[in-house]
């Protein structure tokens, strides 16, 4: 599938932030299905009341963001090499992973310039960050 603007926008976030370029950019239809397969939608919204497990929390800043994720990852034991898949709903075209280590770098600017609902699927889909 082709880069778009926004792909570009963030291929450029992950090239400012990750060493060596040390992501992939991969079609989305794999993952696109897997977040469809595992998480219960009403429509076209997750349906979060369906979940085992889910908190909806609302930041004032994206910034207070990266102190959540960190919490998180202390709290489940994610290993800074675990792989981060990040996906849109609507605006990007591709998919990107990375390592978990620089979630915490790329997020802010991701949430500050990539205007959609955003999919983290992290620690082999058992987290998913969902922000928007």
């Amino acid at each position: 599938m082709e880069k778009n603007f926004y792909d570009l926008e963030l291929i450029k976030i992950l090239e400012e932030h990750i060493e060596n370029e040390d992501f992939q950019i991969i079609n989305s239809d794999i993952y696109v299905d897997k977040v469809n397969a595992n998480l219960p939608f009403a429509g076209s919204r997750v349906y979060f009341e369906l979940l085992d497990k889910h908190q909806r929390i609302f930041f004032d800043e994206n910034e207070a963001v990266v102190a959540f994720v960190k919490s998180i990852a202390m709290e489940v034991g994610i290993e800074p090499d675990e792989k981060v898949v990040y996906l849109g709903d609507n605006v990007l075209n591709l998919t990107y992973i990375f390592s978990f280590k620089y979630l915490d770098k790329v997020i802010v600017d991701i949430l500050d310039n990539i205007p959609e609902h955003h999919y983290f699927l992290i620690y082999r889909m058992k987290i998913v960050l969902i922000l928007r």
